[in-house]
């Protein structure tokens, strides 16, 4: 039990420790990075459909003015 504490000092244990750190750190950051990029694009697509449908809408207000004027 006590020779679990005191482990001799492997550097390459560490090294594979620290590659895992530094794998789950770059894992984290992709997921970030992914959730940031989905949101801009939820937010952007949002932002385009309700411009087109306010362009439509605009439209058909449009249309039915220039018909009310030929009546």
């Amino acid at each position: 039990m006590w020779k679990k504490w005191q482990r001799p000092y492997n550097p390459l244990g560490w090294y594979r420790d620290s590659w895992k750190r530094v794998l789950l750190g770059a894992f984290v950051l992709i997921l970030i990075l992914s959730g940031i990029t989905y949101v801009r694009l939820y937010q952007t697509i949002r932002a385009a459909i309700r411009s087109s449908v306010q362009a439509s809408v605009l439209q058909s207000k449009l249309s039915i003015s220039v018909s009310q004027l030929v009546r």
